[in-house]
């Protein structure tokens, strides 16, 4: 009866000893893939930052050059101009029409969303 007994409780110690060995395995395996999902979601943030640094100053350079253009366009006499200063406007959606009451009136850009009314 002992040796039974013996038997049972070793047979146990076994099967637990075998759990655990696959539970830490699982652990470790997890922990491993964890830190690989972690580096790959900081090298993410690190390029999210860089693009919108500079998609930043791409915008910035983009201004400035659009400003640079209207300048000339203004300050040169209509003959040496390269590109008229209406045909900029239209370019950039800054057109301008007169009311019937002789106020200028800056149109909207054709790209703008449409209101819904209810």
């Amino acid at each position: 009866m002992a040796n039974k007994i013996a038997m049972l409780v070793s047979e146990a110690m076994n099967k637990n000893a075998v759990i655990n060995t696959c539970l830490g395995v699982s652990f470790v395996v997890l922990g491993l893939r964890s830190d690989k999902q972690q580096k790959y979601v900081e090298a993410l943030q690190e390029q999210k930052d860089s693009l919108f640094k500079s998609n930043k100053e791409m915008k910035v350079t983009m201004w400035h050059r659009k400003q640079q253009l209207f300048a000339e366009a203004t300050s040169a006499g209509p003959s040496t101009v390269v590109v008229p200063l209406s045909t900029l406007k239209a370019i950039y959606s800054e057109v301008t029409t007169n009311t019937q009451s002789g106020e200028t009136v800056k149109e909207e850009s054709k790209m703008s969303t449409s209101r819904i009314m209810v």
